[in-house]
């Protein structure tokens, strides 16, 4: 990223999905938005029902947040998300969310904003705020990876269709998603030598911090993180005190929580009864669904991107990439991080299967697998121009054609027309084919400025692999 407008052009973008994507589509969505609804107004945890489960908490919120129920299409791709619009759109309410207990911070990051400047009993304004944030740590990113020149275009390979959807809802877990990625563009810079100092820590440390005290199963993507890179920068004890202290201390902050809430987590719906094994068995045998949910899911697990658009993806990473040649470091930090992309699943569903069954979704692992962009970067890497561009190409392919296929399943359904004729307006604002035109616009010119960085003299690589080269 080298400009002011290439960064506003990344923000635009993540907001389309943000408004093209039906109300309520984003995975627990309405769970999350109540929760922020309540955090917004002072409510921080609630009151406890004994009709609902542990986790649960009634809150009060506009009534408007707590009609129009997505339950009525969330689990058929062929209907519409028409059906659930505000049915009482005046007044206060008490809710429940399945949210109440999360800790509040991202919460208070998402609803205060929209108290304060927005419409607390419009769905979109917290999308509106959700996905700027998302897309402003992005950015971010991409401008550290600006030392990289056309490498770092090997970046886009992490963004797979389900990224784009995750980061463009109301769900803690798109923004620890992008917390995770900026600190994984931290351990590059690091490893390749083109930062080492304190401050490097904390671009690293920082980030993976506010992940843990969002989300404190960020933990998990946070210690694959602090693993490569103690394979990989071998940090000095007192940047170690620096990358670990954050970390350790939202980590307290998650526990005191916890016990003021008095933390509890079970769920007789959907707790397991059977021997560890079993549970270890299952779950390993389910990692081929998890791999494809954490690629291209784009609802709430009955919905994914098409065939079409995955392939676009991969092959984009593979132009980037192609070259690759991992050393023995290097080789190291790549088994470390695939065993725990799937390990961290597989103990995470041995753990909580008495109490919760298995509850993991691909979505879960998105944090820990864009640390490809880390265990890529940081070897020895020459990507031709040519190869960027195809990378960039199949990258903007794959973004429209999966943002296309979202908005027409939430505005006509998969059955319905290619144009979304007749199609419901996606939010107050527009309708969904000027999104979807918005969308593509924003893909051209993007896709167009991040070209115009890889002419000849205009973005040659500063930083290759793990030392500073000059071209």
């Amino acid at each position: 990223m080298r400009s002011v407008p290439s960064g506003a052009l990344v923000v635009a973008l993540v907001l389309t999905w943000a408004f093209g994507i039906g109300r309520y589509g984003g995975p627990d969505e309405p769970a999350h938005v109540l929760r922020a609804a309540a955090v917004a107004g002072g409510e921080l945890i609630g009151q406890t029902s004994a009709d609902l489960t542990s986790g649960y908490r009634v809150v009060s919120v506009p009534a408007a947040l707590a009609s129009g129920d997505p339950g009525c299409y969330r689990h058929d791709p062929r209907a519409t998300s028409a059906c659930a619009e505000p049915t009482q759109t005046s007044g206060a309410i008490r809710a429940a969310t399945s949210a109440g207990i999360n800790p509040p911070m991202y919460y208070a990051l998402v609803g205060v904003p929209v108290r304060l400047v927005g419409d607390p009993a419009e769905v979109y304004w917290y999308r509106l705020v959700a996905a700027a944030l998302n897309a402003l740590v992005v950015v971010l990113a991409a401008w550290r990876l600006r030392p990289f020149g056309r490498t770092g275009v090997v970046g886009l390979a992490a963004f797979a269709p389900a990224t784009w959807f995750l980061i463009g809802v109301v769900n803690p877990n798109g923004f620890e998603l992008v917390l995770v990625l900026l600190a994984w563009v931290g351990v590059v810079r690091w490893v390749s030598r083109a930062d080492r100092s304190l401050a490097a820590a904390w671009w690293i440390s920082a980030p993976l911090a506010v992940a843990v005290a969002c989300r404190p199963v960020a933990l998990m993507a946070t210690v694959a993180v602090l693993a490569v890179l103690e394979l990989r920068g071998h940090p000095s004890w007192r940047r170690r005190v620096v990358l670990w202290g954050p970390v350790g201390a939202a980590s307290a902050s998650v526990l005191a929580w916890n016990r003021i809430v008095h933390l509890h987590v079970d769920d007789p719906r959907t707790a397991g009864s059977g021997s560890t094994a079993r549970a270890a068995l299952e779950a390993v045998r389910s990692m081929p669904g998890t791999a494809h949910e954490m690629v291209a899911s784009l609802g709430w697990l009955e919905f994914s991107a098409p065939t079409v658009a995955v392939a676009m993806w991969a092959l984009g990473g593979f132009f980037a990439a192609w070259r690759w040649r991992p050393g023995r470091a290097g080789a190291s930090a790549v088994l470390t991080w695939l065993v725990l992309l799937v390990a961290v699943p597989v103990v995470f569903e041995v753990i909580v299967h008495r109490s919760l069954g298995p509850i993991w979704q691909g979505r879960y692992s998105l944090p820990t697998f864009v640390g490809v962009v880390a265990l890529v970067l940081c070897e020895p890497l020459s990507v031709s121009r040519r190869a960027a561009r195809a990378t960039i190409l199949a990258a903007a392919l794959a973004e429209v054609w999966s943002y296309w296929w979202v908005v027409r399943r939430y505005a006509v359904g998969v059955d319905g027309s290619w144009w979304l004729d007749d199609a419901y307006l996606s939010s107050s604002v527009l309708g969904p084919r000027t999104w979807i035109l918005i969308n593509i616009a924003i893909v051209c010119l993007l896709a167009g400025s991040t070209m115009l960085t890889l002419a000849p003299g205009a973005a040659r690589s500063r930083v290759t692999g793990c030392s500073r080269t000059r071209r």
